[in-house]
């Protein structure tokens, strides 16, 4: 209905949210995902702000071997075109969130898919560092906080 009317598909429902395919994405629902994209949704969209995630990430994050498949084979860049793109740091993310959350057949999926190599291994380790930072910077000072400290704020 609101695809009919013209609404624009990559447009969040307000900032700070994710786009509307970032989140059925999430969800894993498959045909509203391929209506998006036929719609022209951005499927390499950027997740908003530091804790942002793509469609692929999403879906990784969950498990949801069907979605990976389906934007893999729809267009969702896992190599850069050019230096600094991040696509494939995106990539690398995805299969660390899958693994992360305990999806070994999503990241196993994402690895033969991209043809894992040595400097994904070494992409892996730096995002995992990143990762540790941004869980460690205080949400209303925005400012970093140590990972021994950070740590303590769990227990």
């Amino acid at each position: 209905m609101l695809l009919e009317a013209g609404a624009d598909v990559n447009c969040p429902a307000r900032k700070g949210v994710a786009t509307a395919l970032q989140s059925v994405a999430d969800l894993g629902l498959v045909r509203i995902v391929s209506q998006l994209i036929d719609a022209g949704a951005d499927i390499n969209a950027l997740g908003y702000g530091k804790y942002g995630r793509t469609a692929l990430q999403r879906a990784a994050s969950n498990g949801r071997i069907d979605m990976l498949h389906m934007l893999l084979c729809r267009g969702a860049k896992i190599y850069d075109d050019a230096p600094n793109q991040g696509y494939r740091e995106n990539y690398v993310r995805a299969i660390r969130m899958a693994e992360q959350n305990g999806h070994k057949t999503a990241a196993k999926l994402l690895k033969s898919h991209g043809g894992w190599t040595d400097e994904d291994g070494i992409l892996y380790s730096q995002i995992y560092e990143w990762d540790i930072k941004l869980t460690c910077m205080d949400a209303e000072e925005d400012e970093f906080i140590e990972p021994h400290l950070c740590m303590l704020r769990h227990i």
